[in-house]
């Protein structure tokens, strides 16, 4: 999805985006994305002092392209507000006979200090089937005490 031109972009689920250059077409839930890859999955936890997030994605083999991208999001306690702090990319890839592609490297943030803080990981993932792009995102959200 990474370059620009004129095509249809299928959103499935909740997810609402807007991409200059692409046309935004909802999608029925049974629709080409779901039935053509799983619905992205995502994972949150602290170790060694980072507060690290996961994602991952399979497509079969009818997908020509896939893409996924993952966000670690903090919500700052000076402002209240989220704050996206890292970002991996995974992509695009062809699957072929059907593949997983996923964050072998999280993204990943130091801790500040010792206190609890809210932390949310939300992976987005792509799929290019019969050239029609569709996308989904999962996301999940969790107060993590980094050290000690």
């Amino acid at each position: 999805m990474t370059k620009m031109k004129q095509m249809a972009l299928r959103v499935a689920g909740p997810l609402a985006m807007v991409l200059v250059g692409f046309g935004v077409m909802a999608a029925p839930a049974s629709a080409g994305y779901l039935s053509g890859c799983t619905k992205p999955g995502v994972n949150l936890y602290a170790a060694a002092d980072l507060a690290q997030g996961f994602g991952s994605m399979y497509c079969a083999s009818n997908v020509s392209s896939m893409e996924l991208e993952v966000n670690l999001w903090e919500d700052w306690t000076s402002d209240g507000e989220w704050h996206d702090m890292a970002t991996r990319t995974i992509g695009p890839t062809s699957p072929g006979k059907g593949k997983q592609i996923g964050t072998e490297s999280p993204a990943t943030v130091p801790c500040k200090d010792s206190s609890k803080r809210n932390w949310k990981v939300v992976a987005t993932g792509s799929a290019d089937i019969g050239g029609v792009w569709w996308s989904d995102s999962s996301s999940l959200e969790e107060e993590l005490s980094c050290r000690g």
